[in-house]
Formats: structure tokens, sequence, C-alpha cells
């Protein structure tokens, strides 16, 4: 079993590793904006041009391009780390899980399709070991349900998302880590010590990496809703 020393040791690590390669987390914060940038634009000008009824399918059309475009690129990110520098980094599943938030289940499924499909290509092209394989797309899928789930929880749509729903889906974020690393442990009844990296991993370290990408997001997208309601009814 651990002791505390252990599991402060293995924390520190995390955090250490976390702290060192935070230069390429800034990337990925960096890909967001310029897509966002460059999508934004066609959105905009939709939402000056076409009827009013039709501003909050656009705007379903406008996030999930966001998000598909952002698992590519995370995809395409943690490939080049990989092979160039030997670091694994890859966010695709944090997407996922704001597909399931901002789309639910029937609108967000193209993203979570492309999130499997990256994922599956990830892991050929790294090698990974089947079990590992038969993980990481249970993984996409543990995102997608709970975002779904909890967006039939928030009852409200993007443009009244106040602190509070941000806050509620930054803390959910945490504990569908949390649901994922348990899931790791399940399937490695006989390799304990790997399930509990990975759970302190999730729980201590990952936060710092994924929260501030999923506070970003909602912030430019509700504010994106609200400019684009602003133009239909001006």
């Amino acid at each position: 079993m651990y002791s505390f020393a252990d599991i402060f040791s293995t924390m520190r690590y995390h955090l250490h590793l976390l702290l060192q390669h935070f230069p390429f987390v800034l990337m990925h914060v960096a890909a967001l904006l310029l897509a966002w940038r460059c999508l934004r634009r066609g959105y905009m000008q939709c939402c000056r041009q076409m009827p009013c009824m039709r501003c909050a399918e656009r705007t379903e059309q406008y996030q999930q391009y966001l998000l598909i475009v952002m698992v590519l690129i995370s995809l395409l990110l943690s490939l080049a780390l990989f092979y160039s520098l030997r670091i694994t980094l890859y966010l695709a599943n944090d997407y996922v899980y704001m597909a399931g938030v901002l789309l639910g289940w029937r609108r967000g499924w193209p993203v979570m399709l492309v999130a499997i499909l990256c994922t599956a290509c990830r892991a050929y092209l790294l090698g990974s070991d089947l079990i590992w394989q038969v993980y990481i797309l249970l993984d996409v899928l543990i995102y997608y349900l709970i975002g779904s789930v909890l967006h039939k929880m928030l009852y409200l749509g993007l443009e009244d998302f106040s602190w509070n729903e941000i806050l509620f889906v930054c803390v959910n974020k945490v504990m569908v880590s949390l649901v994922s690393a348990a899931c790791w442990v399940l399937l490695m009844q006989d390799s304990w010590f790997a399930g509990f990296n990975i759970l302190l991993f999730r729980l201590i370290a990952w936060p710092l990496v994924s929260l501030p990408v999923i506070f970003l997001l909602l912030i430019i997208l509700s504010s994106d809703y609200r400019q684009c309601r602003t133009h239909c009814y001006g």
C-alpha cells in the first residue's frame, strides 16, 4: 500500500512534470484561440444575415465545428510532441466532454465519433497495447455520456451561463476524470499501482491543464452567442 510519503512524492512528480511541459499546454490554448478566431468570423456574418429563428441552429453548428477542429488539432499536436520530444499530451477528451455539455447526446455525437477515430489512430501510431486501447476508447464514451447528462441537468441556454454554471461544469470535469480513473482500476485489477497513479494524476495535475481550457471555451462561446442574439434581435 501507499504511505503518505509515497502519495506526496507521486503528487510532486506529476506537478513537476506538468509545470515542466506547461509551454506545450499553452500551444493548445493558442491553437484554440486561433481556431476560434477563424470560425467566429463566418459565424458572426451568418448571425447578421440569417433569420433570427435559425440563430440557435447556427450556433450549434459553430460549436460543433470548433470542437471537431480542436479534436483534430489536439491529435496533430499530440503526435508532433510525442515523436519530437516524447511528450504525451492529448486534450481531445476535454472537447468531447464539452460537446456533451453544450450540444447534448443527439447533436454532439459527430464530435465524439471524430474523437474515437482520432484516439484509435493515435493509439495505433503510438503502439499501445490492447488493454490500453480499450480503456482510452471507453474513456471517450465516459466523457461524452457524463457531459450529455450535465447538458440535461443545466436547463439553461449558453447565453444564460453565469459563473455558477461555469464552475459547475468545471467541477464535474474533475469528477469525470475520477470516474475514468476508477474504470482503469477495474480493468486492471491486478495492477492497482498504475491505477492509483492515474487517479492521482487526474485529481491533482490534469485539472491544471483541462480546466483553464474548458473555462476559456465556455467564456468565448457564451460571449459569441450573446453577440449573435444581439445582431438577430437588434
